[in-house]
């Protein structure tokens, strides 16, 4: 069983929630700086996409069942899509 460790940042905040794509190819996490990623899990767990546009601490982050979208919540009282 093969073990991947995604290398964030060190200047990066913690990480509060984790999603696993439903096809387990990608992994979404929210994290304490205001943005959610997408991360790479099939061979070397790179950093994808940073998704912004929270004002305050991203909380959680989910795959809809289909993998077809994202969903994160933030302190900051919003939910994006």
């Amino acid at each position: 069983e093969e073990v991947l460790c995604l290398q964030r940042q060190k200047n990066s905040m913690s990480m509060n929630s984790a999603s696993l794509f439903p096809h387990d190819k990608l992994i979404a996490t929210a994290d304490a700086d205001t943005t959610a990623q997408l991360w790479e899990l099939t061979k070397t767990g790179a950093l994808l996409h940073t998704l912004r546009g929270h004002t305050n601490h991203v909380a959680s982050v989910r795959f809809s069942p289909d993998g077809a979208r994202l969903v994160t919540n933030s302190v900051d009282s919003t939910v994006r899509v």
